[in-house]
């Protein structure tokens, strides 16, 4: 149900708001829960994430 992107933080499918890919292969989620934030998952994740955003709950 959740997914860690790092040490600190944790996200939920249902409070992702939109992608975008940067530079250098990463990407910034746009999240609107608890408070509109970004956070970047490092190209070293990216598969694992999208496996899991794909997923069905």
């Amino acid at each position: 149900m959740y997914y860690q992107i790092s040490r600190w933080d944790l996200v939920r499918r249902s409070i992702i708001k939109g992608m975008m890919l940067m530079p250098k292969k990463n990407f910034k989620l746009e999240l609107s829960y608890p408070i509109e934030q970004q956070l970047v998952i490092t190209k070293d994740k990216i598969d694992e994430f999208k496996r899991w955003l794909l997923e069905s709950d």
